[in-house]
């Protein structure tokens, strides 16, 4: 049996303009998705399985082991979008082939958007000893932010040039994590299609990039929690403006005694909430009841093992 296993993420800043070169920081979560091969040299076919985080079969298909045509699914949109990552994956690999049956195992709700595109994507690259993100670019239109956080298991900065990305381990041990928590919003975003609308929105709008960069470098760096408070602000405002969208505690939340920042794609998943008076009760009241503490989403950054 071959066990691999890729975490989640969240990107912290830069969300939109991490496409245009902004200095963005995300980091690896502590839950992610665990993938299991077991080889049948005999068989002909690969049998593939996804559990949830419940242990619940939610999808499934069998391939033909050499062409991997799809036999039977229960969800052939599914099946034809895993066909076409693992057809790059064999050809980028040349030598590995699979035959016998994959069982994937999800450690968080499906509708929480920690990626589980992304850790598929790291899982399955892992199985063939290929490079995750050659795999990413090949098969999405997305930075590969979250497929960085997917192997690697500190926080990253993370940077687009010259369409190449520029990926570094970093120290993010904030002083004041315990005023930091993450909340779902109950609704999970498509990412894809975020990326196409704010292409659309900011065509004619000249994107100032620096200002993002400049404020990941500082939220990195930063000791005190109103400048990190401010920060935030900051970033909301501009992204705002870019995506033509209210920040998300002017539309939500605007009687919260703090800061909150959306994370990824505005409108859906997790956001962020710091505050002094650690009031995050106040969300339940509004009717979102996920609510977990920084230092419980994001990984150990003493554990350096890959899973």
């Amino acid at each position: 049996m071959n066990n691999n296993y890729a975490n989640g993420k969240l990107l912290i800043t830069g969300e939109y303009l991490i496409l245009e070169g902004a200095y963005s920081l995300a980091i690896p979560c502590s839950k992610g998705q665990k993938i299991e091969y077991t080889q049948d040299k005999k068989s002909k076919t690969i049998v593939w399985k996804s559990y949830d985080f419940m242990q619940k079969l939610w999808f499934s298909v069998k391939y033909e082991s050499d062409s991997l045509n799809i036999i039977e699914t229960n969800d052939k949109v599914k099946a034809i979008g895993l066909q076409r990552i693992l057809l790059e994956a064999y050809r980028l690999s040349k030598t590995v082939k699979l035959n016998g049956q994959i069982i994937t195992f999800l450690d968080f709700p499906n509708n929480w958007g920690l990626g589980s595109s992304s850790t598929l994507i790291v899982c399955i690259s892992k199985m063939f000893k290929i490079d995750p993100l050659e795999l990413h670019f090949k098969t999405s239109n997305g930075s590969g932010y979250d497929v960085a956080c997917g192997y690697l298991n500190k926080p990253i900065t993370y940077l687009i040039n010259n369409k190449k990305p520029i990926v570094k381990e970093i120290e993010f041990k904030i002083p004041f994590s315990e005023n930091i928590v993450f909340i779902h919003l109950n609704k999970k975003q498509k990412s894809e299609n975020e990326i196409i609308r704010f292409k659309k929105k900011t065509k004619n709008k000249s994107i100032n990039i620096n200002s993002i960069s400049d404020i990941t470098l500082k939220m990195i760096n930063c000791q005190h929690i109103n400048i990190f408070n401010d920060l935030i602000d900051e970033h909301e405002n501009i992204i705002s403006h870019y995506i033509d969208k209210k920040p998300i505690k002017t539309e939500l939340f605007s009687d919260f005694n703090g800061s909150i920042k959306s994370l990824g794609a505005w409108g859906g998943d997790f956001i962020m909430a710091s505050s002094l008076d650690d009031s995050f009760e106040y969300f339940k009241t509004k009717g979102f009841d996920t609510i977990i503490p920084f230092n419980k989403m994001i990984k150990d950054q003493s554990s350096n093992v890959d899973n």
